[in-house]
């Protein structure tokens, strides 16, 4: 006699069609299979159960920054200047806010930017594409675009093959160096200037460069300069010399716009 029965285990039912002498048998191990398994399950993700909590607790904090950034930014304008939010511009990016919620950086562009929408004085360097542009910058782009004058250095370290009509770099390319900026030694500047050349935030020239040729020399300090020096002196058969290939980048009337809202 065959009779269909439904064993609980872990709250997954599951419904078992077997002889009654087997199920009987089968109860009591299911339910020890179910305690193990139950067991198991907790040693193993206890840790991310409490990483999550965690997790949910550092996005209230954050979110409470948020909020309060965006209420310091607007109650510093002044009475005369508040307006009306544009919904086509706050909108979007209070939408967009919430996925960037962690990084502070970007948050705070969000918060500039939605108060920038209440206020008077800045509505014509306002774009709608702002809020997307935001949401392509990583933290690293923002310090670099906060931190860059005008116009700068870019740079790439050259070694030239014997035939000098080939070369292989020693460095990444568009790399900026600024000594006066100690801020950009731990970014990747060639990443970062690319994307906001990318953006329309910047644009980059490789064939002129600046007139004030010692804004390369610390280029030539590079470790990558200086091995390449010696390959040179070593290997004269194979490498006829090593060089800073010289270019410069300029912040876009559109990059001072933004700069000018976001940052």
């Amino acid at each position: 006699m065959y009779i269909k029965r439904k064993v609980n285990i872990v709250d997954l039912n599951i419904n078992l069609n077997l002889p009654e002498p087997v199920n009987k048998s089968l109860n009591p191990i299911a339910t020890a299979a179910g305690e193990t398994f139950s067991n198991i399950w907790s040693a193993c993700f206890s840790t991310i159960n409490l990483w999550a909590k965690k997790r949910i607790i550092k996005h209230e904090q954050d979110f409470l920054e948020f909020k309060q950034s965006v209420e310091t930014h607007y109650t510093n304008i002044p009475d005369e200047y508040k307006s009306e939010p544009n919904l086509s511009i706050i909108g979007p990016a209070l939408e967009a806010s919430k996925f960037y919620i962690q990084e502070k950086s970007i948050r705070e562009m969000f918060a500039k930017l939605i108060t920038a929408d209440m206020d008077t004085r800045k509505k014509n360097n306002l774009h709608h594409s702002f809020v997307e542009i935001i949401k392509q910058l990583s933290p690293h782009d923002a310090l670099l675009l906060s931190k860059l004058p005008k116009v700068g250095p870019i740079g790439e370290i050259r070694l030239y093959n014997k035939d000098e009509s080939t070369y292989s770099l020693r460095t990444k390319e568009d790399l900026i160096i600024i000594p006066d900026i100690p801020e950009l030694i731990n970014i990747d500047t060639s990443i970062a200037i690319n994307n906001l050349n990318r953006l329309g935030l910047a644009q980059i020239n490789h064939i002129m460069s600046l007139v004030n040729k010692s804004c390369y020399a610390p280029y030539e300090d590079l470790p990558e300069f200086k091995d390449g020096l010696l390959l040179v002196k070593t290997h004269p058969e194979l490498f006829t010399k090593v060089e800073v290939n010289k270019g410069m980048y300029s912040i876009t009337p559109f990059g001072d716009a933004f700069k000018s809202i976001c940052i």
